[in-house]
């Protein structure tokens, strides 16, 4: 297990490496970043092996949506390159990690359902549902399209709450240890949306049953770094969301994806602010303001 989640921290670091060099090449600023200072390597570990686990096979189930994504949008020949590569290291790393914790027990699967025995077509509109749940008798059952979907925000919620209630323990920020626990209310409704479609079904809600998280009081990072994390996991959680909608057509399965939706973007701006306010978020290079050198 070790082993693996070493050649996880590797690959992380080779790809910092890499970018350096792009950046450098083309003398653009090379981003602040992290230093040594925001991390504590020798405090009691605050997570346990099985959800650094977890959660890597996560970060990298993202990664390789944002790289495949990266390469479209890449001309030069060493970012695609670069690009390239991270896919096939995210790939295996996802692989490998996926194996692992099903092979432990601990990886959450969506349910069977029954195998139909013909192909069959929409005959109706009601197909669709209505925004209220099962309150009226035309609801049909959730396809496997959506039970998967919906089992991919709870798996996904479910880490990243584990993470706020971790980072919660330890931060040292009032106004970060509050952000983080309005977080943590927001993700709990969130999972209580989703789980009561599913048990309404009766269909077996995912559960992570192994304790993840230590006692620990000491921080292994800064205030910075949780913060900033917190930042990069609410864009991942918008784009899990934002790429289960098209699979689902239910209304109040729509209706519960628009909710969270809306949570995560107010999550994201309220970050964002803090952020700025702590003086920690690093501008983008953007293009030159015309407007403003023809001005002065």
């Amino acid at each position: 297990m070790k082993p693996l989640l070493q050649r996880a921290l590797d690959v992380s670091t080779q790809r910092v490496q890499t970018m350096d060099n792009i950046f450098n090449s083309i003398n653009l600023p090379i981003p602040q970043g992290f230093t040594e200072k925001d991390v504590d390597a020798n405090v009691q570990p605050l997570f346990s092996d099985t959800f650094r686990m977890l959660y890597t096979r996560l970060m990298h189930k993202y990664d390789l949506i944002n790289y495949a994504k990266a390469l479209t949008t890449a001309y030069r020949l060493d970012l695609r390159n670069f690009y390239s590569q991270a896919l096939e290291d995210s790939k295996g790393i996802f692989q490998k990690f996926t194996d692992i914790l099903l092979g432990k027990g601990v990886l959450p699967k969506a349910p069977s359902i029954v195998i139909p025995d013909r192909v069959d077509t929409v005959h109706t509109k009601k197909y669709f549902g209505n925004f209220l749940g099962s309150v009226f008798t035309d609801q049909r059952p959730l396809n496997a399209l959506e039970i998967g979907q919906i089992y991919t925000i709870i798996e996904t919620d479910q880490l990243i709450r584990t993470l706020k209630t971790a980072y919660a323990q330890v931060v040292k920020s009032r106004e970060v240890l509050n952000y983080l626990l309005w977080c943590k209310e927001k993700l709990e409704s969130h999972m209580r949306k989703l789980t009561e479609i599913l048990e309404k079904e009766e269909i077996p809600v995912p559960v992570i049953s192994e304790v993840l998280v230590t006692d620990s009081r000491q921080s292994p990072y800064s205030d910075k770094l949780i913060l900033s994390h917190f930042t990069a996991t609410t864009a991942f959680q918008i784009t899990a969301v934002g790429l289960v909608m098209p699979d689902i057509s239910r209304k109040d399965v729509v209706l519960a994806m628009a909710g969270i939706t809306t949570d995560l973007l107010q999550i994201a701006k309220r970050g964002a602010e803090l952020m700025i306010e702590s003086g920690w978020l690093e501008r983008i290079p953007q293009t030159v303001n015309r407007e403003e050198l023809i001005m002065h």
